[in-house]
């Protein structure tokens, strides 16, 4: 009769089989070893009313190796940094265009004139062509930190920068935001009585006041939604944390809060000794939104004081026009 073996190799395909569904099908690697614990006979030769068996080959498993995948998430690249820069104002000009373009269409339809340099300065001076261009540069940006985020990290990874903090936490933000901007208020009052010190504001920084509860409505959106949302996703998010791979905490928030305020241009809109004012200002600002987020490991806390910081500012200017 045909002699029945039971082989190794089958005891261990067999055994394998059994584990992989248990770690939910990854792959799982066993090894075997002697030992008294487990004991499987070979069957040498079977014959009617009598079995013989040889002395026991026994296994026992020592080490279970699952196949690791690599799970470390893709770097943030300084190009990636310039690029997400480069198509947020791109994008912000290409949707201004479509926007003016189909102004000018109904501008002109509408027979107000032909005269482009005067649609033009009309144009400018609108207070909802000016937050509809602040608008969609804030939404070209934060496409752009999505597309690269997606690219490098996949799927989730944006959302993964706003992780919960506490109520308490968020409070303090929030209330450190509001008293940075009483005072920024201050000085500037100090300033202006004291040394006479006069801000002169530009065409657009007039524009964009808003003279009625529905524009206040729009640029509260736009200010204290929006922007430190965006923001503090590039600044504090993308920004901070490829400078705090390279350099300690407190010069990673210094450089950021620096690059945060050169970023708006100010000392180019109003020259001399008011536009270096408002740039640290607003480098006042990037520091303490830097350290929140330095301390909670969240943008939560730094998107709160930045949005009462912005929402504080707003109202009082439009309380006092």
């Amino acid at each position: 009769m045909t002699n029945l073996a039971i082989t190794d190799g089958l005891l261990v395909s067999r055994r394998t089989g059994q584990i992989s569904p248990e770690n939910g099908g990854v792959s799982v690697v066993v090894e075997f070893t002697p030992s008294k614990e487990t004991t499987v006979g070979r069957i040498s030769g079977v014959v009617p009313g009598q079995a013989s068996v040889e002395a026991a080959t026994p296994f026992q498993p020592v080490e279970t190796t699952i196949a690791e995948v690599p799970t470390r998430p893709g770097n943030i690249r300084w190009w990636d940094l310039f690029f997400i820069a480069l198509n947020a104002y791109l994008g912000c000009l290409i949707l201004c265009f479509v926007f003016a373009l189909v102004a000018g269409v109904l501008y002109f339809a509408m027979g107000y004139g032909t005269n482009f340099d005067a649609f033009a300065a009309e144009a400018s001076a609108n207070f909802y062509f000016t937050e509809i261009s602040a608008a969609s540069f804030y939404l070209a940006l934060l496409l752009a930190m999505r597309r690269v985020l997606r690219k490098r990290r996949g799927r989730g990874s944006l959302a993964g920068y706003f992780r919960p903090i506490g109520g308490r936490r968020l409070f303090y933000a929030a209330l450190s935001g509001l008293a940075l901007s009483w005072v920024v208020l201050l000085v500037l009052a100090v300033l202006w009585s004291a040394v006479h010190w006069q801000h002169h504001r530009t065409a657009t920084e007039v524009a964009a006041q808003p003279h009625s509860l529905g524009q206040l409505s729009m640029l509260g959106l736009i200010g204290v939604v929006l922007a430190p949302l965006t923001e503090e996703m590039f600044f504090r998010g993308l920004l901070l944390e490829w400078l705090q791979q390279r350099l300690a905490s407190l010069p990673s928030a210094l450089i950021t809060a620096a690059i945060f305020a050169l970023w708006h241009l100010r000392f180019l809109g109003h020259p001399g000794m008011a536009g270096w004012i408002a740039t640290a200002v607003i480098a006042a600002m990037g520091l303490l939104c830097a350290l929140w987020a330095q301390r909670t490991h969240s943008l939560r806390a730094p998107a709160a004081a930045h949005a009462t910081y912005n929402a504080t500012l707003m109202l009082v200017a439009f309380l006092g026009h």
